[in-house]
């Protein structure tokens, strides 16, 4: 689950062609704590479980609380309807 919601968000950062955060904060989707709440939980074996991108946690603990597993969904939630509706206004603007 961890890995799967983390690579929702790498796919949509990448398909805005903004480096790391920088188009998701900049469009109003969401803000860099948030940001770093929802990978301290989708990397984090302690908060995802075996599902989590990484084994173990590396480095210092992040001083923001990583979102529960339903904060996480939610908030993948959040930026792909934003994502898409963006996209279906593209595709209206140029039909």
């Amino acid at each position: 689950i961890g890995t799967k919601l983390g690579n929702i968000l790498e796919f949509i950062q990448k398909d805005l062609s903004g480096k790391q955060d920088k188009q998701i904060i900049k469009k109003g989707w969401s803000n860099k704590k948030e940001l770093r709440r929802f990978r301290n939980a989708v990397n984090d074996p302690n908060v995802i479980g075996l599902d989590a991108r990484h084994i173990k946690r590396e480095g210092k603990p992040s001083k923001d609380k990583p979102m529960t597993l339903d904060e996480a969904d939610n908030f993948i939630d959040k930026i792909a309807n934003n994502w898409l509706n963006e996209k279906l206004k593209q595709i209206k603007d140029n039909s």
